[in-house]
This record gives structure tokens, sequence and C-alpha cells, in this order.
């Protein structure tokens, strides 16, 4: 599979995933990246399902191939194969093919790369829950004044201009 996820190794995938925690610039940094980070999984688990499709299709068809070859060369000999022994061919005559094999090995190969494509992404999902906890966490600990024209509000001030306003 040439997704490329897979020329990173797994440390690399774990530091990407670490929350840096530094200040509270670095955590707002860390949120803007999020979106990107998280989107570029999503392709990526995408593009591995339809992989996964694919060599579920291409199975079918190979088996499907295989069948109709061994019917037809058991009718060439004529001794037809009854309808009700195709799915006793399936069973026993298909997976020892080498196309059969082949394939068979490639969708093992994709559907692992896919359940873990789609076990990455549910982290990276969890992983944006957490960065806006700790970004709400950082702004109800680390509030900055706002400015308004060219004034710095705190919020007790912007609570007692509120209160006035309602008392005029």
């Amino acid at each position: 599979m040439d997704l490329e996820l897979f020329d990173r190794s797994e440390e690399e995938v774990d530091v990407e995933m670490t929350i840096r925690t530094d200040s509270v610039a670095s955590l707002e940094r860390e949120l803007v990246d999020q979106a990107r980070k998280e989107a570029r999984y999503n392709r990526l688990a995408a593009k591995a399902n339809k992989q996964v499709a694919n060599l579920n299709f291409d199975l079918e068809i190979v088996t499907a191939q295989i069948i109709k070859e061994i019917c037809e060369e058991a009718e060439g000999k004529k001794k037809p194969i009854p309808a009700t022994a195709v799915s006793e061919l399936r069973k026993t005559k298909v997976p020892l093919d080498t196309r059969y094999q082949k394939t068979k090995r490639a969708l093992i190969e994709a559907t692992e790369n896919a359940n873990l494509l789609n076990g990455l992404v549910s982290s990276w999902q969890s992983r944006g829950y957490r960065l806006q906890e700790l970004v709400k966490l950082a702004d109800r600990m680390f509030w900055q004044p706002i400015v308004y024209k060219d004034k710095f509000t705190t919020p007790d001030q912007r609570i007692d201009r509120a209160g006035d306003a309602l008392a005029d």
C-alpha cells in the first residue's frame, strides 16, 4: 500500500499526536493545526477503505473466474459439475489457486492498514476534543485583556459597564 502514512514510523506518529502545553500560544497553534492533521488522516483512512472495497471486488472476480475455469474444464471432459457442488468448489479448490491467494493476502494487508488508519482517525478526534478542553481551561486560567478601540478592559470592567448601562 503506498499511502503516505506508512512512510512514517510509529514514533513519528506518536510525536505528531503529542499536545504541546508549553504555553497558551502553543495550545492555540495546536488547535489551529488539529483540523488540518485530522483531515489528512481522514483522507488516508478513506483511501485505505476504498482499497479494501476494491480488493473485495477483485477477490469476487478472481473467485468467479476460477470457478468458471474449473467448470469449463470439467465440461470439456464431459463431466459437468452440478450447480449444488459449486459452493463446495469455493471452499476446496478456489483457495488453492495462486491468484486467489495473492488477492486474499493483499486484502488482509489492506484491511489491517485500514483498521490502523481508522483507529488513528478516532485518536485524532479524541485529541481534538482534549485540545479544545485544554484551550478552554487555559482561557479561564490565563485570561487576557480585550482591546476595545484604544482601551484595555478586564472582565470585571466589562461587567461593571454592563451594570451601569442597565442602571441608566
